[in-house]
């Protein structure tokens, strides 16, 4: 029924140079207004060199639950801030990746597609403490000449089904 259409955010969002990078909306909402689950966009890149990146983001009380819904992601997570672990992440290949509180992590699109994550929060994403649980962390050093641990969920790995 129409009238039980509800009106999601819809948010722009930039990096730390104030340049654009895609945008987060709501998924669904809780019976408190808290939201249940949000999708992250990423914006294509014009290099595959160069990704279009959000984060990093830790947060002191929330766990993040990552899912890529539209293209490919790369999730790097600094687990206790110190060990780097990289995920590639792929619509096609449905996985959860959970990231628990302070451990900061990042999302970088490398292709020049969208890239569509789904964000399961627990607690519920709340407007209200979102302030004081987000904090933006960057890693010491050069990212591209860190070593770490790389995870790709990309391949194919389904149920073929017959009907």
């Amino acid at each position: 029924m129409l009238d039980e259409l509800e009106k999601l955010d819809f948010v722009k969002t930039k990096d730390k140079d104030g340049i654009e990078n895609g945008w987060v909306t709501g998924v669904c909402k809780d019976e408190e207004g808290k939201l249940i689950a949000y999708q992250t966009t990423i914006y294509p890149t014009n290099d595959s060199e160069v990704p279009v990146k959000k984060g990093y983001h830790c947060y002191r009380r929330q766990t993040n639950r990552l899912t890529c819904v539209s293209g490919y992601v790369t999730v790097v997570v600094y687990w206790e801030k110190k060990r780097r672990e990289m995920y590639l992440l792929a619509e096609h290949n449905p996985v959860c990746l959970t990231i628990p509180p302070e451990n900061p992590f990042a999302l970088f699109n490398y292709h020049n597609d969208f890239a569509r994550v789904i964000n399961h929060p627990l607690p519920h994403w709340d407007r209200e403490t979102f302030e004081t649980d987000q904090y933006s962390w960057e890693p010491e050093g050069d990212l591209q000449s860190q070593n770490g641990a790389f995870h790709d969920f990309s391949a194919f790995e389904g149920v073929d089904n017959e009907d």
